[in-house]
């Protein structure tokens, strides 16, 4: 960490903070406070100077030192004797000591800066410290839409004209198919984000995603393997069916599947956690909407499938499963987005949820931020796609353990 120090004696400091007393004295002494004071700033001032070039000179050594190699040994050696060649060309007498912790190259300097002026008031030097700190390790950033299937093309791809616009959205594919994990089919397809990185390589109109994708990165395991779906308890509907109708929908264990239909606009109860297993989550040219609800999907045939729907659900704010908004079992499922407007505030997670993704237009997007963890997608269709991640403006949490994507480190200073 840069930090920068200027050691003064007492003596010294005395003379910074009384000069205008020390002139009021008897004129039998003016010249030697004169002396004193012209000194101290003449010689603080050089110091200061000293100090500056330490730093600066000290900030290019530790990340010369970490640029070149990935080598603790030679990382010490080549900031060792960067430094070394700006010792040589000053007169001050420099001690400097470089270590290795944890991946960060630190390094400290004291030095001795001789005085002029203040020689008369016997203060010979003025002691300097420099302190600082560098690493070219990779880090982590927020997870944001992420492929998990580890070997199937296709996990990340783009067909007819539609478009994926998240700028602030990191977009991972865990797949290492040597050829088509990313794959914008045509030259209206565009995915624009943070960053979008792939295990495998990627086909077509690589030149449409923006920015250009990464490769051959890190495979990452479940972020969210910890958790599990927790029991539903008894059934409080079975093959339950809202039609043509408006209404708020208890919370509960909903067997044998959910369906939403003909045009009915149902509210979620706020704080409640549902349950849907035996059967799919199906919204039909209807809306669902829900503040501080947890939707489980709690076995295999509990799929999602959304045509012509709204769909607005906020994930809970406490609790064990706080930002989950949608959670499915570890098992293989078909889902279907056909043109809804997929507005989710927290986390989708279905690990093994494979998802045809159908746009049509520029669906209303509110959420602040969300995440999708899922097998793969296929976005088809026209239109524009947008997904909101800012969680930095939300007061729906966004679990910690999804700062998961790997970014390539360079070197750099750490403060």
């Amino acid at each position: 960490m840069k930090d920068l120090r200027l050691s003064i004696s007492k003596r010294f400091r005395g003379l910074l903070t009384g000069c205008s007393g020390n002139m009021s004295m008897l004129f039998s002494i003016a010249g030697a406070v004169a002396i004193g004071c012209g000194g101290l700033g003449l010689d603080y001032a050089h110091s200061r100077m000293e100090l500056t070039a330490v730093q600066a000179n000290l900030d290019a050594a530790v990340l010369a030192g970490v640029s070149g190699t990935l080598i603790p040994d030679k990382q010490i050696a080549t900031a060792e004797a960067y430094f070394k060649r700006f010792k040589d060309k000053s007169g001050v007498d420099f001690v400097p000591e470089f270590k290795l912790e944890n991946g960060v190259l630190k390094g400290e300097v004291d030095a001795v800066v001789p005085t002029t002026l203040l020689r008369v008031l016997n203060i010979n030097y003025v002691a300097l410290n420099a302190k600082s700190s560098a690493t070219s390790e990779a880090f982590l950033e927020p997870l944001c839409f992420m492929a998990m299937h580890p070997t199937r093309k296709h996990t990340l791809e783009l067909k007819g004209s539609v478009s994926v616009i998240a700028p602030d959205c990191n977009v991972y594919g865990n797949s290492n198919h040597e050829f088509d994990v990313i794959d914008p089919h045509t030259p209206e397809n565009f995915l624009k984000a943070k960053f979008v990185a792939t295990i495998g390589g990627g086909h077509h109109f690589l030149e449409n995603v923006s920015p250009p994708p990464e490769f051959g990165t890190k495979v990452i395991e479940d972020p969210l393997s910890s958790l599990s779906v927790p029991s539903g308890g008894d059934c409080i509907q079975s093959k339950y069916t809202v039609s043509n109708k408006s209404m708020t929908l208890p919370p509960g264990h909903y067997c044998k599947g959910l369906t939403i239909k003909n045009g009915s606009n149902v509210t979620l109860e706020s704080g409640g956690t549902y349950f849907i297993s035996g059967g799919g989550f199906i919204v039909d040219e209807s809306t669902v909407t829900g503040t501080d609800v947890t939707i489980f999907l709690a076995d295999e045939d509990a799929d999602i499938d959304w045509n012509k729907a709204t769909v607005r659900i906020s994930a809970k704010r406490s609790g064990d499963f706080a930002g989950i908004a949608i959670m499915g079992v570890r098992e293989e499922t078909e889902n279907v987005f056909e043109d809804s407007t997929v507005d989710i505030h927290g986390v989708l997670y279905m690990p093994k949820g494979a998802f045809e993704w159908n746009n049509e237009g520029t669906p209303s997007v509110t959420a602040k931020w969300s995440a999708f963890i899922i097998d793969g997608v296929s976005w088809i269709g026209s239109g524009t796609i947008t997904i909101n991640f800012r969680p930095d403006q939300s007061d729906v949490p966004y679990p910690k353990d999804l700062i998961v994507m790997p970014r390539p480190g360079s070197a750099r200073l750490i403060y």
